[in-house]
């Protein structure tokens, strides 16, 4: 288990689970098409808004309702924001090396030969 804290949220976590790894990975997808559609066209104020939507909704369907809002307070800052998203992302490599450790599934066992008589 993995502990993730930021502001005022705390969650365990197994960053080894499969389920969860397919909804970090469905949101990672979700977070990429969604910050690249942003148009840096708007003013600043609007798009780092847009930018602080994403995040928000990213850490709230990962770990619950209202976690954006318990780890980040009132304020919308795009610096916490990237923060915040940057620890997730390091704890999720982490679970890499843990798959360095484990024997290879890809090779076949070999069986005993049986001892002639």
């Amino acid at each position: 288990m993995s502990k993730f804290t930021f502001g005022n949220f705390e969650v365990e976590f197994d960053p080894t689970d499969v389920a969860f790894v397919e909804k970090y990975e469905v949101l990672a997808e979700e977070y990429n098409r969604r910050i690249t559609a942003i148009s840096k066209d708007d003013k600043a104020s609007e798009v780092m808004q847009q930018m602080c939507n994403v995040f928000y909704d990213v850490f709230n369907k990962l770990f619950g309702k209202e976690t954006g809002a318990k780890m980040f307070g009132q304020t919308n800052s795009v610096a916490l924001c990237v923060k915040a998203f940057k620890q997730l992302i390091d704890m999720m490599n982490d679970y890499t090396k843990t798959l360095e450790f484990l024997p290879n599934v890809t090779e076949k066992p070999t069986a005993a030969k049986a001892k002639k008589k």
